[in-house]
């Protein structure tokens, strides 16, 4: 009996405490405060805030990349679209947000400006028959083409996957394109080299200064643009150079060869004379003396003797006074002259000159 009547007041007890921790002191007691809900404020967006103008220039700009390109060549029906809504676009500038109109005008013509080098690419590449040093490229380049084509056709959306076909559609026939230059390039480089040092054999930088300067500064400039990555004005520069070293040799090496003739005649028209002269003295040998021309063994000057000899230079005895007037007769030295200039031929000189003895013989 006493077990359950203590059992009873515990239970009691309990309730109560439980009653009296339910309410709150009057005078701490405060209505339950609402739970904070953190929400982003949405402001609608005042049309000055919106800075349209600077939207419209990066659609302008676009639009003069794809114009600039050929977009309205290759693709004139496409342009003639997005031409369109260009114009609605201005039409309705009103001041309110469009920032998504201009984002999507602006990718269009960046699409088009992307396909229209592409085009125009791919076209050089096959005028100038370039696909062969690079085929596996140029067909990928195809392909792409072509998708983008079908996706214009199929008017579907300028979306990312477009642009990015367009893009590397360019990319892969300007890499064709780089590729073959590059190739001839190098071997138009190693042309010009060669062409300057057949230049340099010749001495063509001292006799031709100038003109060789301008050759070397071509080949210069192509190995600037070949390093700058433009592998076509190189091979401009090249074969300038090239030409200007073949030509600047070819001039040289003739005015030398030409030099190197008249050297030749002038040695042969020299031994004739010599050959000439002797065959002379055979068959006609000057028996007389002529006045002015001394025999062979005449002695000119008076032998002295000196205790001591002395040594003077050669310039010194040219000062002698008995050599000083003695000189070959005007006629014979006048011939001599003619001969060594080629005036006359060393045959008829001796010839002249006997006809002149047999003057002064009668």
């Amino acid at each position: 009996m006493k077990k359950v009547t203590l059992l009873l007041i515990s239970i009691l007890t309990f309730l109560m405490f439980i009653s009296c921790g339910s309410k709150p002191d009057p005078e701490t007691a405060k209505d339950p405060e609402a739970p904070v809900v953190t929400e982003e404020a949405v402001v609608e967006e005042d049309a000055s805030d919106v800075d349209n103008e600077s939207l419209l220039k990066k659609v302008e700009d676009a639009r003069t990349l794809a114009i600039e390109a050929g977009a309205d060549k290759y693709a004139p029906e496409m342009f003639a679209k997005v031409e369109e809504m260009y114009k609605k676009l201005q039409e309705n500038s009103d001041g309110k947000n469009a920032a998504a109109v201009y984002a999507d005008l602006e990718k269009r013509y960046s699409i088009l400006a992307d396909y229209a080098k592409a085009k125009s690419t791919k076209e050089k590449v096959d005028s100038e028959y370039l696909s062969t040093y690079a085929e596996a490229t140029y067909a990928e380049g195809v392909i792409l083409l072509k998708a983008a084509e079908v996706a214009f056709s199929n008017d579907a959306a300028f979306d990312d996957e477009l642009a990015s076909v367009a893009k590397n559609a360019y990319i892969k026939f300007n890499k064709v394109y780089l590729i073959a230059y590059k190739m001839i390039a190098q071997n138009e480089r190693s042309l010009a080299l060669d062409a300057k040092k057949d230049a340099d054999s010749v001495k063509a930088s001292v006799s031709q200064k100038d003109r060789y300067k301008v050759a070397a500064d071509e080949f210069s400039a192509g190995d600037s643009a070949y390093s700058m990555q433009n592998p076509e004005s190189a091979y401009n520069h090249y074969s300038k150079a090239k030409d200007a070293f073949t030509e600047l040799y070819a001039d040289v090496y003739e005015k030398r060869a030409e030099a190197q003739r008249i050297m030749e005649e002038a040695k042969k028209r020299v031994e004739e004379s010599n050959t000439f002269a002797a065959e002379a003295d055979t068959q006609a040998p000057i028996k007389e003396p002529v006045e002015g021309i001394e025999e062979a063994d005449a002695v000119l000057l008076e032998e002295d003797e000196y205790e001591e000899v002395e040594v003077v230079e050669f310039e010194e005895t040219l000062e002698d006074e008995e050599l000083k007037d003695y000189e070959l007769p005007e006629e014979v030295e006048e011939l001599v002259e003619d001969v060594e200039a080629g005036v006359i031929d060393a045959a008829d000189a001796i010839q002249e000159l006997e006809d002149e003895l047999v003057e002064v013989e009668k």
